[in-house]
């Protein structure tokens, strides 16, 4: 990647050598924000951070911002390379060797990671060790995060109706928490909450609100796989009233491919509560969904392409919901790239085929309704700050369908900006 040129080490101690390193910190750092994927822009604040700590002096603060960003994005190389530093610093020669050797892993051209193992790894044979206690260590750092976003837009078809079409101005809210339960190498327990309200002035009836609250247990039997279940519950209102609410579950499956990318393999089972007019005791019934996801790194883990598969059927309880009972096949491919000014861009295409398995009653029973979707979502965005991004965004949907009455097309374009902590 070019990070640095070769360079000339002082002898010494393995302290003044890692005194020496650190004084690269800062070109690391700006070369992989410059190179970040949207999934990392969490981790690149902390990283930047983190950066500041450690040239204070403040090497516990540094290392528990560095192990954030790391818990944040896994993939990010300057996060691990920060924890060697910090913890070279505080004397713990085994996790620096073991965070310099992951930096290097996620990008093996790493000059000044390759040193930095060479340094701890001196020190670590020749003071017989220096594992801390796990009292001492915390590998996950800041175990908690919570955000809040606002935005305004413009929405084409808010009513996604083929004929009565209403546009509106958009006003956005979101918010939301997390918190670790436990978070080490190989395991991960984890509480969510999110929330999302989008406001249409011109549309009140169609103001749109959103809860979401999981949990996530994921563990490691090999560094190259993760297993785990995620569970939740979903709630959404429209105008006053409440809509729909499922509570969910998620098994899946994650492989690390190293420098080639990864796999995530999933199975999703859910009730869908329909709680108002016209579906409420229509259309409520179990919902599934399988799927594939690749990933895969061009170059490195911040410029990637993915694609994937998901298979999704509804199945009202009820045979007054079987305009509605259907099988799903969906495809997507997305791409990320670092652009000018800082930005990050990811740019995604997403196409689903919706098969209604029963005579459409719209139609007085004579035919199946099968639908076409189409979505493209841009979305650029921005640090500002320690802890703000900005954002422009854009969805586009088209859905024709071979029954006029489900055809609908609608735009959305928005701007962002989100605190996070």
């Amino acid at each position: 990647m070019g990070l640095a040129a070769e360079v000339v080490w002082p002898r010494g101690s393995a302290l003044k050598q890692m005194r020496v390193l650190s004084l690269l910190t800062a070109v690391v750092v700006m070369a992989f924000a410059a190179a970040s994927a949207p999934a990392s822009e969490q981790s690149d604040l902390l990283v930047a951070r983190g950066h500041v700590a450690y040239q204070e002096g403040q090497y516990e603060s540094a290392r528990n911002l560095f192990a954030d960003a790391a818990a944040a994005d896994p993939k990010d190389a300057a996060a691990q390379y920060g924890l060697g530093l910090s913890y070279g610093r505080l004397g713990k020669w085994d996790e620096s060797a073991d965070s310099f050797q992951q930096a290097l892993r996620l990008v093996p051209d790493f000059p000044e990671a390759k040193r930095g193992l060479e340094i701890a790894s001196a020190a670590r044979d020749d003071s017989g060790g220096g594992r801390g206690t796990a009292t001492e260590v915390r590998p996950g750092g800041k175990p908690w995060a919570v955000y809040a976003g606002t935005g305004v837009g413009y929405d084409s078809n808010v009513q996604l109706d083929p004929n009565d079409v209403k546009e509106s101005a958009a006003f956005q809210f979101s918010a939301g928490a997390r918190y670790d339960i436990a978070r080490s190498d190989n395991l991960l327990l984890r509480l969510q909450y999110d929330l999302f309200q989008s406001i249409h002035p011109d549309v009140t009836d169609f103001n749109f609100r959103a809860n979401h609250i999981r949990g996530t247990a994921s563990w490691a039997p090999d560094p190259r796989v993760w297993l785990g279940v995620q569970a939740g519950w979903d709630h959404y209102a429209l105008g006053n009233s409440s809509y729909l609410e499922e509570p969910w579950v998620m098994p899946f499956a994650s492989i690390l491919e190293g420098k080639a990318g990864l796999t995530q393999l999933l199975f999703r089972y859910g009730h869908e509560d329909f709680l108002s007019a016209p579906f409420e005791d229509v259309r409520s019934g179990p919902s599934y969904a399988t799927g594939v996801t690749q990933v895969f790194y061009l170059g490195d883990p911040q410029r990637f392409l993915t694609t994937g598969y998901q298979f999704e059927a509804d199945e009202p309880s009820r045979a007054a919901g079987n305009d509605y009972a259907r099988d799903a096949h969906q495809f997507h491919i997305g791409v990320g790239f670092p652009a000018w000014w800082q930005t990050n861009v990811a740019l995604t295409y997403v196409f689903r085929y919706d098969d209604y398995t029963h005579p459409n009653s719209e139609v007085d029973f004579r035919t199946h309704r099968y639908d076409d979707f189409h979505q493209i979502a841009l979305q650029i965005r921005r640090p500002i700050g320690e802890h703000v991004n900005v954002g422009l965004s854009y969805w586009g949907t088209w859905n024709p369908s071979n029954i006029g009455l489900f055809d609908y097309r609608r735009q959305i374009v928005a701007a962002t900006v989100e605190v996070t902590y």
